[in-house]
């Protein structure tokens, strides 16, 4: 019961309040004014909804993600359509009742059986910023961001 409430929550304050800009991942291969920063989630990760509303309520780091990057999610096993990104296309697998996207597994160092969420931050020249598996610890994400923009200038 109490993982029902928790889901409900996130669920509805994500759909209330939340002003961070979001881009869809067949936009991920047309935005290159701004480094990208890609979230590959999937629904059952609890880890991934309560970071996903830790992050939507910390306001100053909505505030840096809008202004200075693209964000874009990615749901591992629910995106169906394809993703080109760097002269490669990505398709969702099916594997009977459910898959996996390739992008996810692409980016996923354990290739059998991906850790999630996945956050890549790539450069606006297409090179790897950084890469992580699992969530950030509280204020770390804006550290991460704020540094590689200090590493930029």
């Amino acid at each position: 019961m109490k993982i029902l409430v928790l889901l409900f929550l996130v669920y509805s304050s994500y759909c209330s309040s939340q002003e961070l800009k979001m881009y869809s991942s067949e936009e991920i291969g047309k935005l290159h004014t701004k480094p990208l920063v890609i979230h590959i989630y999937t629904d059952w990760c609890t880890v991934c909804g309560v970071e996903n509303y830790r992050i939507i309520k910390n306001k100053p780091l909505v505030k840096l993600l809008n202004e200075n990057y693209y964000m874009i999610k990615v749901e591992a096993e629910k995106t169906k359509n394809d993703i080109f990104f760097q002269v490669k296309k990505y398709s969702f697998v099916s594997n009977g009742t459910s898959g996996l996207h390739e992008f996810a597994q692409a980016f996923s160092r354990n290739k059998l059986q991906p850790i999630y969420p996945i956050w890549i931050i790539i450069g606006t020249d297409g090179h790897l910023l950084h890469y992580q598996e699992g969530s950030f610890r509280k204020g770390e994400m804006e550290i991460v961001l704020k540094n590689l923009m200090q590493n930029k200038k």
